[in-house]
């Protein structure tokens, strides 16, 4: 069975979401990604960031973060993905406490309500592999980048697809 990247809905965005803590410092990266249904890069974004949280932690600021930009891009009808499974569950099933993963669970679902026609689900790790190597390569920037082209970190995973 073959696991392969799937358009998103006719007239929606596909945004794939990942975080990577990098083992030896104390400092995690999140990136993220827009696609067209035709898998065309619209843009992208990736940041390094000090920290030592734990990794559900560390996805959930993905998402965090992700859909903050969403927000200042102010898009609408997107489909947002994320390999970790725990966080999408526990996003879609509405958990509540009030440990900061929970609290920045609540943000996230308070974000999303903003956003129309959007939805979160989650996809397997090998579906994700543009912008797991984004989040990767985000431990050699210092601040947060905006990509508006293909970033050279991604464009062997992006041909693959065409060939």
């Amino acid at each position: 069975m073959e696991i392969r990247w799937k358009p998103p809905p006719n007239d929606y965005i596909k945004y794939n979401i990942d975080a990577a803590l990098f083992e030896g410092t104390k400092n995690f990266g999140i990136g993220m990604c827009l696609r067209d249904k035709h898998d065309n890069f619209i843009k992208a974004k990736s940041s390094n960031i000090s920290g030592n949280p734990s990794p559900r932690e560390v996805e959930a600021w993905a998402l965090h973060k992700a859909l903050q930009w969403l927000e200042q891009l102010q898009l609408s009808n997107v489909t947002i993905e994320s390999d970790c499974k725990v966080v999408t569950d526990n996003f879609n099933s509405c958990c509540k406490g009030i440990s900061d993963y929970n609290v920045n669970l609540n943000k996230c679902r308070q974000q999303v309500s903003s956003i129309p026609n959007s939805m979160m689900s989650f996809i397997k790790w090998q579906v994700n592999l543009v912008v797991y190597h984004l989040t990767r390569a985000s431990r050699f920037y210092v601040y947060s980048r905006e990509f508006y082209y293909t970033p050279s970190c991604i464009i062997p995973y992006i041909m693959n697809k065409m060939i």
